[in-house]
């Protein structure tokens, strides 16, 4: 995710002062991690490790949970080295080299990384769908793409191969809209010195409440723009050496991601006073970006399926949302959901 607009969420967050909420509350979700185990049969898998793509903040409340419930102990492995990620992190090339057997990332980005020799696969998706938004003010909306067209849009820095993708998607002339170049503060778009913004909707849109300003967003993923985010990453190596290692993280990770999405409460309580506890992470901030992460975690698919699954449509939307932007590669490539598919062996829970 982007340096600058995350950097400027988590001084906004510290800096709007409001109270805390409560203490953690016990969860409502029942512990079938035992009964993982048994399923998978595991000994002792050792250790590994995990490399986040960011600071430790509420982005990644299913691995604290997973970390700090005993979820992945529980599921084999003696412990999880959870490494933060943050500015000049580049998650492909440690997960390559074997420095963290496991790596969060976007699905563009391991398939460029694939496309320089790199042998990585994408195992599991934790987001459902790109956080990427059109941000508006509620008094002027911008509600489907063509009414950017005219307009003036707030494009950050990085931004522009997503851009140029969602358009062609759109079958939008580029030339039809002026885009300014922004940096990570959305004032501009209060001020009215731009009509619209390429946001990501856990963060901006809450920078600008926080403000008092009403807003108004559209998912990209709701107009073509179809792209799992917060993937999970191994190489091919892996999956044939370290499968029992896979699987076990993976349980792991499903069911705190189970808990977190029963119970956002608890992973922000962990990212603030815990794991990202010299963040200065402001609780408030924390639990609005947990609810809007919610929406990108869950939806039909994960219903039916369990949490971080991927289906073959997915896939297949993903593969062509980026061969518009122009980036070539298959479902057989990319992707590889067999560990999901022996996790859950039919089931939609653990």
């Amino acid at each position: 995710m982007n340096m600058d607009r995350r950097t400027f969420l988590k001084r906004a967050g510290a800096a709007t002062g409001l109270a805390l909420l409560g203490g953690t509350a016990p969860s409502l979700v029942p512990d079938l991690a035992e009964a993982a185990l048994h399923r998978q049969g595991a000994t002792a898998l050792g250790t590994m490790a995990y490399q986040l793509s960011w600071l430790e903040n509420v982005q990644f409340a299913g691995s604290y949970i997973a970390e700090r419930r005993g979820y992945y102990r529980k599921a084999g492995l003696s412990a999880v080295q959870l490494l933060p990620g943050g500015p000049t992190t580049s998650v492909e090339p440690l997960v390559a080299s074997g420095k963290a057997l496991v790596g969060s990332d976007s699905p563009d980005r391991a398939a460029n990384a694939r496309a320089q020799g790199a042998p990585l696969k994408v195992i599991a998706a934790c987001y459902q769908k790109s956080p990427y938004a059109i941000l508006s003010l509620a008094k002027k909306p911008i509600r489907t793409p063509n009414e950017m067209v005219g307009k003036r849009i707030g494009l950050p820095a990085g931004d522009g191969p997503i851009w140029d993708a969602f358009l062609k998607l759109n079958k939008i002339d580029p030339t039809s809209i002026t885009t300014v170049p922004v940096q990570s503060d959305p004032t501009p778009l209060a001020t009215g010195e731009v009509d619209g913004w390429v946001a990501f909707v856990t963060n901006e849109p809450i920078v600008l409440e926080l403000q008092g300003f009403a807003v108004h967003t559209f998912l990209l993923a709701d107009f073509g723009y179809h792209l799992f985010a917060d993937t999970y990453i191994t190489t091919e190596q892996a999956l044939r050496t370290e499968r029992g290692k896979l699987k076990a993280f993976l349980i792991g990770e499903i069911e705190g991601w189970q808990v977190q999405a029963a119970r956002p409460e608890i992973g922000v309580d962990l990212a603030v006073t815990s794991f990202g506890k010299g963040l200065g992470l402001s609780k408030h901030q924390q639990t609005l970006e947990a609810a809007a992460q919610n929406t990108l975690l869950a939806d039909a698919d994960t219903k039916a399926h369990g949490l971080l699954t991927m289906t073959e449509a997915k896939m297949a939307a993903n593969v062509q949302t980026l061969a518009e932007g122009g980036i070539k590669t298959s479902v057989a490539e990319l992707f590889d959901p067999s560990l999901l598919h022996e996790i859950f062996d039919g089931r939609t829970v653990l």
